[in-house]
């Protein structure tokens, strides 16, 4: 050994130094072992560390077999995959000990980077939770697999992004292969189920908990999935894409529990049968329900109920209903009072619009109904377009249609218009009597029925203008109504006091009187009745109405001065007759 060109002495112990050469120290005070100049260890050269030399670092030259244990390095029945030559071995040999990298964070404190925790089985980055990211890079992609530590986030094929725990970006280094081109595949795979026997609530190869999100101050989302699809693929470049799905399930039956809610942009969308309806129910032969988008294609509706031919045997009891909401409950807590409409279905008004203002549109009906017809060998008693029936309970009104006042027609408003000589029939013979009740707005009630006993009755309104005058009248315009002579004076005006009798008398005494009959659906309507009265035009006095009309209260006035005026005379010729017998007294005493 070559004497050192330096000698150096301290409470460490000595040391030399030689430039180029290594100097082996062994202190007195630390039992440290310091190596100045590195040097090489030869192949299959163990170096070990620990006073049991527990650790060991070895270049094997060749290759070492699968589970194959090498003296002093890998002990026992070695668990491992082959290594080739010159493969780098790092073994600790003591019972569960760990492997574990450090590092001087911020040049105060050692940190763990890596963990080899060979007790729990695990390799654990970061151990002390400080900001240190990790990042494993690719041939072309410097984040093929990105932790961000400082943010809790992670990324796989490009940098983490925020608010998103993790994020995956394929597309910068995804190739696509002849046989697919999927940015994430779970494999289909056989789980055998070791557990004992019974019934496993739910099993699934891939599961989303609930997530729950919470703040300090308000926030308000507005959306919140759990899972969330952006869109359907789109092609660029020179790719075609013959059909695109945002959410493809080739086969199997899809369950949602929870509400299915469509919305947003239109688009159309195929369930069943291939046609070009936006939803579909259906067997695969027969559709029964469809949704159609196709608004701008003459004759097409937009929603259809279709039912196809079935077959069942005829009985009293087999009542077949094409579309039915089952019975059900609808039960209110508390005791508010509930003043909306409780519907088991409503229809809402549908608005029709034009682009111009010249459009006219004949019918818009909010629903229409046709009755059912009769088929190939089959009488219907009774067919109806709607039939309502008793609802039965105890409400306090029941209404089997009721119509609210409509006053938005422009030319008129009719709660019912029958068209046509259909008649409207209230009651049924044997089960029970018409009744048509008409409230008036300040009035009571009339009521019109008819009479329990055999026997037909027709009425007959007059025709617009002839009969004006009548009890029952029109105003000359078809609009009907009762009219009687009113006598109160608060009807009148212009009321002027008549003190010429004579010449109501006069009129009385000049006038003609008739026997005569009524010609057939004239006067009364009775052409039997052998009637005694005065013709109009010799006594327009006591006529209205043109002149046509027997005026009652001209008759009963006329009547009334014509008495007043004979009483008059009957009154004076008493005076006159008093005054004689006077006279013919007072002679008879002279």
């Amino acid at each position: 050994m070559a004497i050192p060109s330096t000698y150096e002495t301290g409470y460490l112990g000595s040391r030399w130094k030689r430039e180029g050469v290594m100097m082996l120290h062994i202190g007195n005070a630390r039992n440290e072992v310091e190596l100045y100049q590195p040097q090489t260890l030869r192949d299959d050269q163990p170096f070990f560390m620990g006073t049991d030399r527990d650790i060991a670092i070895v270049e094997r030259s060749t290759s070492l077999a699968s589970n194959t244990a090498l003296t002093n390095v890998l002990s026992g029945t070695p668990v491992a995959s082959e290594t080739p030559a010159n493969s780098l071995l790092i073994s600790n040999k003591t019972a569960s000990g760990d492997i574990v990298l450090f590092g001087l964070i911020g040049g105060t404190n050692s940190t763990a980077l890596l963990r080899f925790d060979v007790s729990a089985g695990l390799t654990e980055f970061n151990e002390g939770n400080v900001d240190i990211d990790f990042r494993i890079q690719g041939a072309s992609n410097a984040n093929m697999f990105v932790v961000d530590a400082g943010t809790d986030t992670l990324a796989v094929g490009d940098a983490v992004l925020g608010g998103v725990f993790l994020w995956i970006n394929p597309t910068s280094t995804m190739v696509v292969t002849s046989a697919r081109g999927t940015a994430v595949s779970f494999a289909g795979a056989t789980i055998t189920d070791s557990s004992a026997t019974g019934t496993k609530a739910d099993v699934s190869w891939l599961q989303i908990g609930q997530v729950t999100y919470t703040a300090g101050t308000a926030v308000t989302y507005t959306r919140a999935a759990s899972v969330r699809i952006v869109g359907a693929p789109v092609a660029a470049g020179s790719v075609t894409i013959g059909t695109a799905y945002a959410l493809y399930v080739v086969a199997g039956n899809s369950r949602f529990d929870g509400d299915l809610v469509m919305s947003g942009a239109a688009a159309d969308s195929v369930g069943g049968a291939a046609t070009a309806a936006a939803i579909e129910v259906s067997d695969g032969t027969t559709k029964y329900y469809a949704l159609d988008t196709r608004v701008a294609t003459a004759g097409v509706i937009t929603h259809t109920w279709n039912i196809s031919a079935y077959t069942i045997a005829s009985a009293a009891g087999n009542v077949e209903t094409g579309w039915s909401f089952a019975a059900h409950t609808l039960n209110y807590t508390g005791t508010t009072q509930v003043t909306t409409g409780a519907n088991t279905v409503q229809v809402n008004a549908r608005t029709i619009a034009g682009d111009t203002a010249t459009l006219t549109v004949d019918q818009a009906n909010t629903m229409q109904l046709v009755a059912p017809t009769e088929g190939t060998n089959v009488t219907l008693t009774a067919a109806s377009a709607i039939r309502i029936v008793d609802a039965g309970g105890t409400p306090t009104n029941q209404y089997g249609i009721f119509i609210e006042n409509l006053t938005v027609g422009v030319t008129a408003d009719y709660a019912i218009w029958v068209a046509g000589a259909n008649a409207v029939r209230l009651g049924s013979a044997g089960t029970g009597t018409g009744l048509l009740e008409i409230a008036g707005t300040t009035s009571g009630i009339v009521t019109m029925t008819v009479a329990a006993a055999a026997g037909t009755w027709t009425v007959t309104l007059p025709t617009s203008g002839g009969t004006s005058g009548y009890q029952l009248e029109t105003n000359g315009s078809g609009v009907t109504s009762w009219t009687a002579a009113g006598s109160l004076r608060e009807y009148k005006t212009g009321v002027l006091l008549i003190t010429d009798r004579r010449d109501a008398l006069d009129k009385l005494l000049g006038t003609q009187v008739y026997s005569f009959h009524y010609r057939d659906g004239m006067g009364t309507g009775d052409k039997r009745t052998s009637y005694v009265g005065v013709m109009a035009d010799e006594a327009p006095w006591v006529m209205h109405h043109e002149g046509g009309i027997l005026n009652p209260i001209n008759a009963f006035g006329y009547t009334v001065l014509a008495v007043q005026a004979l009483h008059q005379e009957n009154e004076e010729l008493r005076r006159r007759v008093s005054e004689l017998e006077a006279r013919v007294v007072a002679l008879r005493g002279a």
